[in-house]
């Protein structure tokens, strides 16, 4: 942020209050709330539920490695916080009672592919024994 001044002009996203309330009480990594806050930005930050976000720009905004952005993306995914509705957009998942907010236990598969493939018939690998929607 370098010099600049924080204030919110013509330069800033609006997020409802219900959604920062959810954030708030969700129990997340430290790269999924990065992760998250990111999407937002690139999503309701130009008035869409939701684009087509490159791997590269989320590797690029968060700093994040992108091994780790897409465990963390498929992580977020299998918690119902975000939605992807085809194979390259992906957007906050609006209706919060579908969140999962509690960490769900790791059980491996064999098959599990990476977040740029299509994952609509892809075998997860952490599977809920029990869920707590916030």
């Amino acid at each position: 942020m370098s010099g600049k001044e924080l204030w919110l002009g013509d330069n800033f996203t609006q997020v409802s209050n219900d959604i920062l309330e959810a954030l708030a009480m969700a129990q997340l990594s430290t790269n999924e709330f990065r992760i998250i806050l990111f999407i937002i930005r690139k999503t309701y930050g130009w008035h869409k539920q939701t684009d087509w976000i490159a791997l590269s720009q989320i590797v690029e905004g968060t700093g994040i490695a992108k091994p780790n952005v897409c465990r963390t993306l498929n992580s977020l995914k299998r918690k119902n916080i975000i939605v992807r509705p085809d194979s390259r957009h992906v957007g906050l998942q609006d209706d919060i009672g579908f969140w999962v907010s509690k960490k769900l236990p790791v059980q491996k598969t064999k098959n599990t592919k990476n977040w740029d493939e299509n994952t609509k018939n892809t075998k997860i690998s952490r599977i809920p024994t029990s869920v707590t929607v916030i």
